[in-house]
């Protein structure tokens, strides 16, 4: 009987040390510690998305997407909501073909080279929801100029109603702001003073622009923005950037733009974001965005898949 409990209690040793102790040191043991018995590092990145990018046409434009710049958002394509669950008969995400409409795709891409996640740049992406400003770029891509049955040669186009909607927005409906008499800077109170007040043209970012006037506007606020455009704002906007304004409450946290233009090549909305701060790069960054979009542009039959993007600066090939 003794020997039968110590074998068994031996087999069971034998397992652990097999199986369970191996996985707990290399889980547990500092990185540092292993390296000093020459252990090669095991990187903390994902293993890279693998499997056929995501096809379809935008407006009868055939595209594809690697799957390298895609993160959280899958494709939507126009006959299926991301929001509706998969029933039986509905088409795997990899067997759509360049038949299929897209409505919406968005993806990351790290500036200012525009490569997706790599071992490189995976630690960058990784802090960035740490609050600091980072060098990331989140870009989305909507199938319509203005989600209206209204052709872009109109007189006044999407971009520029959605610029006078915004502006006249504040003044007609009354916004909630922090009460400035309250000490803990908790309650909040109804303003029906704010406006828009027209800036002219911006001298660092030759744009015209627009910010909000009255009560609350030094401090953040959902409302809060700061309105920068190209064009003309009762005809044609090609650009509309709503910037944060006023003071973050969080001194971590940093003014983002959000920066909408039209991509004619694709008949489709673009916008993406970026740190308040860049804004007077504003010219390359959409430049940057534009050129890897339509690096996704395809031939049907030509290439499984587009090459991933890669830029120049000062004539010598960007690194991560």
């Amino acid at each position: 009987m003794v020997l039968l409990v110590v074998g068994t209690i031996l087999v069971i040793w034998l397992a652990l040390r097999a199986t369970l102790i191996p996985y707990l040191a290399q889980r547990y043991t500092p990185e540092s510690f292993r390296l000093l018995y020459g252990e090669k590092p095991k990187s903390a990145l994902p293993e890279r998305k693998k499997g056929l990018p995501r096809r379809g046409q935008i407006n009868g434009v055939p595209i594809s997407v690697p799957l390298e710049y895609m993160t959280y958002y899958p494709v939507e394509y126009k006959d299926k909501s991301i929001w509706e669950g998969r029933k039986p008969g509905d088409k795997k995400p990899e067997d759509r073909t360049y038949d299929d409409a897209i409505g919406a795709f968005a993806i990351y891409a790290h500036w200012p080279d525009m490569q997706p996640r790599n071992p490189d740049n995976w630690l960058s992406f990784l802090k960035r929801d740490d609050g600091g400003e980072h060098p990331w770029m989140s870009i989305g891509v909507v199938d319509d100029y203005a989600r209206h049955p209204r052709p872009p040669e109109s007189p006044d186009n999407g971009l520029a109603r959605e610029l006078r909607v915004v502006i006249e927005r504040l003044a007609k409906y009354p916004r909630y702001i922090i009460d400035p008499t309250d000490p803990g800077q908790e309650r909040r109170i109804k303003a029906g003073e704010l406006r828009y007040e027209t800036r002219g043209k911006d001298l660092t970012t030759d744009l015209l622009w627009a910010e909000p006037v009255g009560p609350g506007t030094a401090r953040f606020d959902t409302w809060n923005k700061a309105l920068y455009w190209q064009g003309d704002i009762n005809g044609t906007v090609t650009d509309l950037i709503e910037c944060d304004n006023g003071k973050l409450p969080n001194p971590k946290h940093f003014q983002k733009c959000h920066h909408k233009y039209l991509l004619p090549e694709w008949g489709a909305y673009v916008w993406f974001s970026y740190p308040r701060s860049w804004l007077p790069q504003w010219r390359e960054l959409k430049a940057g965005v534009r050129q890897l979009l339509l690096t996704f542009q395809v031939t049907p039959g030509a290439a499984a898949a587009p090459p991933i993007f890669r830029t120049t600066i000062e004539g010598k090939e960007a690194k991560p």
